[in-house]
């Protein structure tokens, strides 16, 4: 009868452990989804490294342009494109003080409401975070 109850308390204690361990993969989302955030956080730090670059050579050139180019001002070499598919990220300007940089992420935003473009986590639905550098900051008297 003792050795029942051993059997049973083994089951027990083994069958809650495998449901933590699914219940964390529900959870979690898995490996595949921490590999798309280890990705997506990538995508994000380049991002960041294109408007730093950007940010220092529309100081050095006194204009705001999506020209991306290492200067000895200017030293940095950001990615131009994602490691993990090859896809140029996209830098389009909007006007003398905003360009917008761009990359395709895998994962939808965690909080669709949050505030749009407010620093460097305002990236929009499409993977896109808007850069603005104000004149008076990169032209003397501008």
């Amino acid at each position: 009868m003792r050795g029942l109850s051993k059997g049973w308390a083994t089951h027990a204690i083994t069958a809650l452990g495998v449901a933590a361990i699914v219940g964390g993969f529900l959870i979690a989302g898995g490996p595949g989804q921490g590999r798309a955030e280890r990705r997506d956080d990538m995508r994000r730090s380049d991002l960041w490294s294109l408007q730093a670059q950007l940010d220092c050579l529309a100081r050095e050139r006194r204009v705001l342009s999506p020209m991306i180019e290492s200067t000895a001002a200017c030293p940095s070499t950001p990615r131009l494109s994602d490691p993990a598919t090859g896809q140029a990220y996209v830098v389009e300007q909007i006007d003398d003080e905003n360009l917008r940089l761009c990359a395709s992420f895998e994962l939808a935003p965690e909080d669709p409401n949050r505030p749009r473009y407010a620093g460097q986590a305002g990236f929009d639905e499409r993977g896109c975070m808007v850069m603005n550098l104000p004149r008076s900051q990169y032209q003397p008297g501008g």
